[in-house]
């Protein structure tokens, strides 16, 4: 099988420990990791260690889409397969996944099912609110509208024309806004039924940085909901949606503050913060304090 046109596409901020397990697996491919930070040392290591990595150095933490713009740009693939430095996937899972996508010219974006760390098959996959259900014609794939970001192939066809990630989102719903106009032009998105990948999820950065990492994604997660559902829907379902969210989120505070649940109650208290940040119009300007 000719790989020359397949490159996996690694997004790290302090993900030292965790990487090298993954680049281990996957040592037959061309690997991409671009590191959000300047690390110089980290970059003489790995690449290094590891031959067959390139790694991009951002400077500063830019996050997950706008750097996974970087290499788009720089690197040019006819498929990229986005892999999180927590997400284990053997080599032959790696082959299935090239092979399957381009076995038809109808598979644009194509993703492993997910497991979690317990080995259960856990949904990170489905359809935007508002539409209809998917009928696949192919009885091995399951079609979606959308896929989590952990760990996808899509083609760079799809990218030249429905467009990068948008670089207001700092991390959360880029890949759903990616998707949402992935959709919009006609492309078929796919989920494996034989094929998998290990999702360690939250285990992306140093076990050390844990805290601030979590409230880092809650903030963003409330941003990104509003944003993301504020520029693809108009403004009464944009309310809705929102303020559902926002009353369950509240809920959730009130429920972890009588249970006396400080670090769930802090969570959901950096949901709202930043659902507010976003319905005020601010930028998503949260960054992790490590």
């Amino acid at each position: 099988m000719n790989l020359d046109q397949l490159a996996i596409l690694i997004v790290t901020f302090r993900s030292d420990k965790i990487l090298s397990d993954l680049l281990f697996k996957i040592q037959n491919f061309n690997v991409v990791i671009i590191e959000n930070s300047d690390d110089e040392n980290f970059r003489q290591i790995i690449t290094k260690k590891f031959p067959n990595v390139k790694c991009i150095l951002t400077s500063s933490n830019i996050g997950f889409g706008r750097a996974l713009n970087i290499a788009f740009d720089k690197f040019k693939y006819k498929n990229y397969l986005i892999l999180n430095p927590d997400i284990r996937i053997s080599e032959k899972d790696i082959l299935k996944i090239y092979s399957r996508a381009n076995s038809d010219a109808n598979i644009d974006v194509i993703a492993p099912s997910t497991l979690s760390e317990n080995n259960k098959l856990t949904i990170r996959h489905g359809l935007f609110k508002l539409s209809n259900k998917k009928v696949s014609k192919f009885k091995d794939l399951i079609k979606v509208d959308y896929v989590s970001g952990h760990a996808f192939l899509i083609k760079k066809h799809v990218i030249d024309t429905s467009g990068k990630f948008d670089q207001n989102f700092f991390l959360n719903f880029e890949e759903h806004d990616l998707f949402f106009r992935i959709k919009k032009n006609k492309f078929n998105v796919f989920v494996m039924k034989d094929c998998f990948a290990t999702h360690y999820e939250g285990k992306s950065a140093d076990t050390k940085f844990h805290k601030e990492m979590s409230l880092s994604s809650k903030w963003h997660y409330g941003w990104g909901f509003f944003f993301f559902f504020n520029k693809h829907y108009n403004k009464f379902f944009t309310y809705i949606f929102s303020l559902d969210y926002l009353i369950n989120s509240l809920i959730k505070l009130c429920f972890f503050h009588f249970k006396k649940e400080k670090f769930k109650k802090e969570l959901m208290l950096f949901t709202i913060k930043g659902i507010w940040a976003a319905f005020r119009g601010k930028k998503s300007y949260y960054r992790p304090k490590i």
